[in-house]
C-alpha cells in the first residue's frame, strides 16, 4: 500500500459530538437529511443541506463547537455494539493506491452518487466522509492500535444504532505508516467518495481488519410484470416458507406482496462469461431472466438493505424481493483480486459508522 498520511482534523467537542454527528449520510433519505438539519442546523447534516455548507463549518469551528487539532495525527477509532469490538485507523491514503493494484474496489461506484459527492465536498470545502478499507491487520499494526487506545479517548458517543464510538489522537503516525506498507486493502465502502480526491492527491480513509467485516448482499426487487411472473413462477415451483430467515448459500428466500415467502434453488454454477456470474446474485439474476423473459433484467433493482427478512418484506410491498445468502469476506476479496466489480449497491458491511465524527478541511475559508 502506499504511504498513508496524518493529517489536522476538524472534529467536534466531546458536548457536541452526538449532536454534530449522525446516520451515514450516503444512507439517508433526503426526508431524513432535511429533518436531522433542522433538528441541529450546526451539525453534519446541516452541511450537506441546504444554505452555505462552508459557512457553516467556519461557524461551528469559530463557536467551538466543532476543533481543529493543533497538528497533523492520525486517529484511533473504535466501534462497540453487542460485544463486537472493530478498531481502525484513520488517515490520509495517496489516491494512486485505487490504481496501482493496492487498494482494490469491490464494486463499482453510482455515477449520481459520485457527482453528489463531489459538489458536497466541494462546497463545504471539505472531505466528510472517509473511505472505509478493509486490511489483512498484521500484528505489528495490531500492537501499534493497541498502543495507541491506551491513552485518553477525544470523546465517546452513543449510536442511534446502539453501537459506542471512541476516537483517539495517535502519537505514533511514522510506525504505523511504516507497518501500512506491505498490506494491501479492499475498497469495503466509500466507492463514490473514493473518486473524490483532495488536491494533493489523497483521501480521507478508515483503516479496518478485514476479518472483522460481516458481509451482506443487498435485496434484489422487482415490480411490474417481472414481478408477476416470479409470483406465479414462485407459486408453481418455490417452497413456502412460514419462518423466514437468511438462505443458504445457492438458495434464496422471496417475498411476495401478498406477504407470501418462498423458498427456492438458484441454478447450478456452471461456466460463465464472468466471476460474478458464478456468485448467488448472479445465478439469482440469471434465474430471473430464465422466468421472467431476457428483458427482466431492466426491472430488476438492488436495494441497499441490512440482509434480513423485515427488509425484504419492506420492499416486496410494490410487488417481489429477494434475499439472497450472504457471501464470505473471501469470496468477495477473491472476485475483487480477480477484477471483478459487483454491481453498485449490491454489497452492505457492518460495522457501520457515523458520518461527522471527523472531517478534513481541504480548502481554507476566505
Amino acid at each position: 500500500m502506499p504511504p498513508i498520511h496524518p493529517f489536522q482534523a476538524l472534529r467536534p467537542t466531546p458536548a457536541r459530538a452526538r449532536d454534530f454527528s449522525c446516520e451515514r449520510l450516503d444512507h439517508l433519505p433526503t426526508d431524513r437529511w432535511i429533518e436531522l438539519a433542522e433538528r441541529v442546523p450546526r451539525s453534519v447534516a446541516g452541511l450537506m443541506h441546504g444554505g452555505d455548507a462552508a459557512a457553516v463549518l467556519e461557524e461551528c469551528r469559530q463557536s467551538r463547537a466543532m476543533i481543529e487539532e493543533p497538528g497533523p495525527a492520525m486517529y484511533m477509532h473504535r466501534q462497540v455494539k453487542g460485544g463486537r469490538r472493530v478498531a481502525g485507523v484513520v488517515a490520509l491514503l495517496e489516491s494512486r493506491a485505487m490504481t496501482d493494484g493496492s487498494v482494490r474496489p469491490m464494486r463499482e461506484s453510482c455515477p449520481d452518487r459520485t457527482r453528489a459527492w463531489r459538489m458536497a465536498q466541494a462546497v463545504a470545502g471539505a472531505q466528510l466522509d472517509p473511505v472505509i478499507v478493509g486490511v489483512r491487520m498484521t500484528e505489528a499494526i495490531q500492537d501499534l492500535l493497541e498502543r495507541e487506545m491506551n491513552d485518553r479517548p477525544l470523546f465517546h458517543v452513543l449510536g442511534d444504532d446502539g453501537a459506542t464510538h471512541t476516537l483517539w489522537r495517535g502519537c505514533r503516525a511514522s510506525e504505523l505508516a511504516e507497518a501500512f506498507q506491505d498490506v494491501g486493502g479492499y475498497v469495503l465502502e466509500g466507492h463514490a467518495r473514493a473518486n473524490h480526491v483532495a488536491p494533493d492527491g489523497t483521501l480521507m480513509a478508515l483503516l479496518v481488519p478485514l476479518d472483522a467485516v460481516v458481509p451482506h448482499w443487498s435485496v434484489l426487487s422487482a415490480e411490474g410484470d417481472t414481478a408477476q411472473r416470479l409470483a406465479a413462477w414462485l407459486s408453481e415451483h418455490g417452497s413456502p416458507v412460514q419462518e423466514p430467515g437468511e438462505p443458504p448459500a445457492g438458495w434464496m428466500d422471496a417475498c411476495l406482496e401478498d406477504g407470501r415467502w418462498f423458498r427456492c434453488a438458484l441454478p447450478a454454477p456452471r461456466r460463465a462469461a464472468s466471476a460474478i456470474d458464478m456468485t448467488d446474485l448472479g445465478r439469482a439474476k440469471a434465474m430471473v431472466a430464465t422466468v421472467a423473459g431476457p428483458d427482466a433484467a431492466g426491472e430488476i433493482r438492488l436495494r441497499p438493505g441490512d440482509g434480513q427478512p423485515g427488509c425484504v418484506q419492506r420492499l416486496a410491498q410494490r410487488g417481489a424481493a429477494m434475499l439472497l445468502a450472504k457471501p464470505s469476506i473471501a469470496e468477495l476479496s477473491a472476485l475483487a483480486d480477480q477484477g471483478a466489480l459487483l454491481p453498485a449497491g449490491s454489497t452492505w458491511f457492518e460495522p457501520r459508522i457515523r458520518s461527522g465524527l471527523w472531517l478534513r478541511r481541504t480548502t481554507m475559508p476566505k
